[in-house]
């Protein structure tokens, strides 16, 4: 079986941009060996987020997550991942870097975010509102909620003071009893 090594990393530069404040606040990199990053706590309060970027060059989208490295897959003989190289420290008087959810898009940026009950992001996730059939987030359609798009009653169909829904729309019967 053939071993490959493929987490040989060379760090060259160790870059270190705090977001304190203050220059009396910024933490210092007092060591980075054998795998390990060492700071100076400036501030017992904060809460820090190592970052890292592949290049000092193209955009700096600074990242606090890993996530790109895992679950690597190609069928080609070779493949090429971004991998840390620069870090900086950052602190920050919350835990985490929380996003908030919107009821006004389906996008979800990657990061980290705040508990949360999505029955309050939007007081549309209900089940009144969801397909019979149907589970969103946890949340049951109700039988009552189904797809009538394939109904063609027209209302000479349907019995006079009865109604139906067709294609979506309310159906008054016309048609007297016979």
């Amino acid at each position: 079986m053939k071993t490959l090594n493929i987490w040989i990393v060379i760090f060259t530069y160790i870059f270190i941009i705090a977001n304190i404040g203050s220059a009396d606040n910024t933490p210092d990199i007092i060591s980075f060996t054998d795998g390990q990053i060492i700071w100076t706590n400036v501030n017992p309060d904060l809460y820090y987020t190592v970052e890292w970027i592949p290049a000092l060059t193209g955009t700096n989208d600074w990242t606090g997550s890993f996530r790109c490295l895992q679950d690597l897959q190609s069928s080609a003989s070779t493949m090429t991942s971004s991998v840390p190289m620069f870090f900086r420290i950052t602190g920050n008087n919350t835990a985490a870097h929380p996003v908030t959810l919107s009821p006004t898009t389906t996008i979800m940026t990657a990061g980290y975010y705040e508990a949360t009950n999505l029955t309050q992001v939007s007081e549309d996730l209900v089940s009144s509102n969801i397909r019979a059939g149907i589970t969103l987030f946890g949340i049951a359609g109700d039988s009552n909620v189904v797809d009538t798009s394939s109904g063609d009653a027209a209302t000479n169909d349907i019995l006079t003071s009865r109604t139906a829904w067709v294609a979506g729309n309310l159906v008054l019967g016309t048609r007297s009893p016979s």
